[in-house]
């Protein structure tokens, strides 16, 4: 086990006990807000949770989701990049590289499932098994057009050497993706421990806003597009009412259902959703 006693985000010590979540201690920076475990467990430990049988199993309306969001973020790229590579880190079983390539980039990839990169390979997407730094041999020698790391940067002990090393394999005129929950929104203001994303050791970094653009700042890219998005399919929204809906209310269900998604919207409309989305450039472009 290694103890984090500085921020991840913006690298200040001045840095606080929060609580305790799930027996590990979680802590944020009095600067940037940024949230972090202080205590994060052997790489083996976290390695035994991504190995596990059902931690990649989604259901059918999860991936119908991920397709929808795939599609609303390569309509956005193409106005930077309208052709070339594709890199997706931690690309799952390649539902984004499928939606890629039907926008015509030619897709890469490095996922930590065995199986989930068979079923990629198998799939005619280029994507090997192992972390970040395994596919920088393969880099093409002027990088990638676009790089897509999504929800992967908060699961990672050192934020700023993954960040460096993914701007390294970006062409000098490439666009990089970055999505991360969103630690500045309402929703995690609320909840506060109890918040559906604060699932330590799996997720070690829990960002703000700020903490992001310190990164960004650090890691040589500029910041040309933000937002934040995220609703709910039917199966997360019975889990949520189930779980966070005081009991007395439940005779209201039928009402209170359809409020959430009308509720995530409008905070998605506002950039204070729960997850946060970043289009990057290099600043030596």
């Amino acid at each position: 086990m290694s103890e984090r006693n500085s921020c991840p985000a913006c690298f200040t010590n001045d840095v606080l006990h929060c609580f305790v979540k799930d027996g590990y201690d979680i802590w944020r920076c009095k600067e940037c807000r940024t949230m972090f475990v202080h205590d994060v467990p052997d790489a083996e430990v976290i390695a035994k949770i991504y190995a596990s049988d059902n931690y990649y199993e989604i259901s059918t309306d999860l991936v119908d989701r991920i397709k929808e969001e795939s599609r609303r973020r390569l309509k956005i790229l193409i106005n930077y990049k309208s052709t070339g590579s594709f890199f997706d880190i931690g690309c799952a079983r390649g539902v984004l590289l499928d939606e890629a390539r039907l926008f015509g980039f030619d897709t890469y990839g490095i996922e930590l499932s065995s199986e989930n990169v068979k079923i990629c390979v198998d799939n005619n997407h280029h994507v090997i098994h192992g972390y970040l730094e395994d596919y920088l041999p393969r880099t093409p020698a002027d990088g990638f057009d676009i790089i897509t790391c999504l929800d992967v940067i908060e699961h990672v002990e050192e934020p700023i050497d993954f960040l460096l090393t993914a701007t390294s394999m970006l062409k000098e005129d490439g666009i990089m993706v970055v999505t991360t929950p969103n630690y500045s929104g309402v929703v995690a203001r609320i909840l506060k421990k109890r918040d559906p994303y604060m699932t330590p050791p799996e997720h070690l970094n829990y960002f703000t806003f700020q903490g992001m653009y310190s990164l960004f700042k650090k890691s040589n890219l500029t910041v040309k597009k933000e937002l934040t998005f995220g609703y709910l399919v039917d199966s997360e929204l019975d889990h949520v009412v189930s779980k966070y809906a005081p009991a007395l209310l439940s005779p209201f269900e039928p009402i209170i259902k359809p409020l959430i998604p009308l509720g995530l919207r409008v905070l998605n409309t506002m950039n204070a959703g729960v997850e946060q989305e970043f289009y990057l450039s290099r600043k030596d472009k």
